[in-house]
């Protein structure tokens, strides 16, 4: 086994950009790990958990990008490392420190400040989140929080901050947004239109624009909230703003406010002020059985003139036994969608709570009830790039399913865009194949949600995961309500 390590003194890239990069790195034949990451003690930690020498890094700031390869043979490791440099340069996502360039700040608030920027997005380890939206939000910006694990007493003092002085917090974990046609976080290349969204879920408002978009109706504004943003503890906050901002935008003829679950005194507080606005707002809460986000889209395209016609599906000819379920997520709204599908038809599912505090691959697979995991939960993710972006969990997943004897019916969800995986269809096709050879009478079916606009090429992903033997949806209800009748009942 071979390795390189390389730390590149102050030089800058994002870390989305460089989680793409390295689950590129690590398709190449013979290379077993990659990390490309900026020099964090988070990324330290796991890099050491590798088995990398941990005295080549032992100089390294969190300003430094550190490269670190390891693989079969000298030729794997070079061409991870070419691959690496390659995409870097190729993006402009990296570049050396010029201080003569660069206006230097100390804190936060002196930059925004100086460059009177009204959104600060922070992207940042737990412990540093939230004082650090705190010093935005008491400098007259808006804030997005990418980042997670917050508690919720953090939550609730940043967005009373943000109250007192009529600002917007998005999250924290808030991983999608649209402000004015401009993606932040993971966001689909959809076209521009008088429908806002505000969402209290990331893939929730990806897959409700990308149906939209199938149906021809256009998005002006998408806020994110954060998951938790409609529970009771914090009340709706930055949902009643998100809503009071989108009444007053001119561009805006018509909002959604969309959401996993919601509190109920907080449900109320929002039908209320829903009904004083001057804008028709449709209230989706994908806790209610009977909601789901193809029937809420169609629901807005009817209202906003457009028509809600047939979605992409293509289903193989099948020789199948009933057999218990295996559901992959890397969408946590996806993923609470077709739990409650499942249960409007009878079927009851184990999730994540079930496996402890995380789920290894060999845990899932020894599975033998029907389950439906969300892989991109806080639990699952810390120290690791999200599945949308690095799909190895869940192919090791399907692998473990694959090698045990039950048959099993896969339910999975593919979602395309900025940010995601520029290939997630091609990453999961060997594991698929593995599957269904392993298990000839079980199916795997997959919800596609993306856009024709997208990078990775909506068509061809489709296309791919049907050569792969799947069971192909543009409608992640409508996929969980095909894998329901397939389901082993008992």
């Amino acid at each position: 086994m071979r390795e390189a390590v390389e730390v590149h003194a102050a030089r800058y890239a994002d870390s989305v950009m460089l989680m793409q990069i390295a689950e590129q790195a690590r398709r190449i034949e013979g290379v077993s790990d990659c990390v490309v990451a900026m020099a964090t003690d988070l990324n330290l930690a796991l890099l050491a958990d590798l088995g990398f020498g941990a005295e080549s890094m032992a100089d390294a700031a969190p300003s430094d990008l550190i490269i670190a390869v390891r693989g079969a043979t000298d030729d794997s490791v070079r061409s991870a490392r070419a691959l690496i440099e390659s995409r870097l340069a190729d993006t402009g996502q990296a570049r050396n420190v010029d201080e003569g360039q660069l206006e230097q700040h100390r804190t936060l608030r002196s930059a925004v400040r100086a460059s009177g920027a009204n959104l600060a997005v922070i992207s940042l380890p737990r412990a540093h989140a939230a004082a650090e939206a705190a010093d935005a939000l008491r400098s007259s910006a808006n804030v997005m929080i990418f980042s997670d694990g917050m508690t919720l007493a953090e939550e609730r003092r940043l967005k009373e901050i943000a109250d007192e002085r009529g600002l917007l917090v998005m999250g924290p974990d808030c991983g999608t947004a649209v402000l004015a046609g401009v993606g932040l976080g993971f966001f689909n290349e959809v076209r521009r239109g008088d429908v806002g969204v505000v969402a209290a879920s990331g893939t929730g408002a990806q897959h409700l624009m990308c149906l939209l978009d199938a149906w021809g109706i256009g998005v002006s504004h998408i806020i994110g909230v954060g998951g938790r943003d409609l529970c009771d503890e914090i009340g709706g906050v930055s949902t009643a703003r998100a809503m009071r901002i989108l009444d007053a935008d001119r561009t805006t003829a018509r909002m959604v406010v969309v959401a996993k679950q919601a509190g109920r005194r907080t449900r109320e507080r929002i039908g209320d002020l829903a009904v004083s606005l001057r804008t028709p707002v449709t209230l989706g809460f994908l806790s209610d059985a009977s909601v789901t986000l193809t029937d809420l889209a169609g629901a807005v395209a009817a209202e906003s003139g457009g028509s809600a016609g047939d979605l992409f599906s293509h289903m193989h000819e099948h020789d199948i036994d009933q057999a218990p379920l295996a559901g992959l997520f890397s969408g946590g709204t996806l993923a609470c969608e077709a739990i409650a599908v499942l249960a409007a038809r009878g079927h009851r599912v184990v999730t994540l709570e079930a496996f402890g505090p995380t789920a290894t691959p060999q845990l899932i697979a020894d599975c033998n009830e029907h389950f439906v995991i969300d892989l991109g939960d806080d639990r699952m993710t810390a120290g690791r790039p999200h599945p949308m972006i690095d799909p190895h969990v869940r192919t090791a997943a399907i692998r473990e399913l694959a090698a045990q004897p039950v048959e099993r019916h896969l339910l999975i969800d593919v979602v395309l865009g900025e940010g995601a995986n520029p290939d997630p269809a091609g990453a999961l096709r060997p594991s698929i194949e593995a599957f269904l050879r392993a298990h000839p009478r079980g199916s795997v079916v997959a919800a596609v949600v993306g856009s024709s606009r997208d990078p990775q090429d909506l068509r061809k992903q489709r296309q791919t995961l049907i050569d792969a033997g799947c069971d192909v949806f543009d409608s992640n209800a409508h996929a969980a309500a095909e894998v329901a009748g397939r389901l082993r009942t008992k």
